[in-house]
């Protein structure tokens, strides 16, 4: 059975990220008919790691008091579904002031672990991330900057987050332009790649 991960990282309930995730998802179900979907919808925010959840964090498991494994709560549900919900994962989000949303950069904050999602190597010699073999489609969305622009923020760093938890098999949807004239003719090319995706 295949398992995606969607993390929705638009604020906005109807947004060309939402509309185009839903037609990602539809195509992935095509081609992996036996796919079960897990929704991480950030609409509504998420927690953001405080100096208390970071303290638990770093207090063994075992010696933790209630109050720290309540506060450990959406790391625990966070890691968890991004290590075994997510043999497909896919994002979608929006650029604000040029980097990802807050909401993104909060939940990477959560599952971006040590010991859980990438380790440092013993020699000192850099990390080795944990979560290998994972297919990622990224949709990225902005008004006007053009991916991998020297004011394009968010690209660099989603990537660089995700390679340091070893996620490298990565497709962006560039969407990068949906305030510019030909915005219309941007968001079709992004649904006919969406259209040609394959099985891997």
């Amino acid at each position: 059975m295949t398992q995606i991960l969607f993390i929705q990282a638009s604020p906005r309930a109807k947004s060309i990220a939402h509309n185009l995730a839903d037609q990602l998802l539809c195509r992935l179900q095509l081609l992996y008919p036996d796919a079960t979907v897990t929704t991480r919808d950030l609409i509504d925010g998420i927690p953001l790691v405080t100096d208390a959840s970071i303290a638990a964090m770093y207090t063994p498991a075992d010696q933790r008091t209630a109050a720290q494994q309540d506060l450990l709560k959406t790391a625990d549900t966070l890691i968890d579904e991004i290590t075994s919900k997510s043999d497909i994962l896919v994002i979608a989000t929006p650029m604000h002031n040029w980097g990802m949303p807050a909401a993104l950069k909060a939940w990477f904050d959560w599952v971006v672990q040590a010991r859980q999602t990438f380790r440092y190597l013993p020699d000192g010699s850099g990390m080795e991330g944990l979560l290998q073999n994972r297919k990622t489609y990224l949709i990225l969305v902005t008004g006007g900057t053009k991916l991998h622009a020297a004011m394009d923020f968010m690209t660099p760093h989603i990537l660089f987050l995700l390679n340091t938890m070893g996620i490298k098999d990565i497709e962006i949807v560039a969407v990068d332009g949906t305030g510019l004239p030909n915005a219309a003719e941007i968001i079709q090319a992004a649904r006919d790649q969406i259209e040609g995706l394959r099985a891997t």
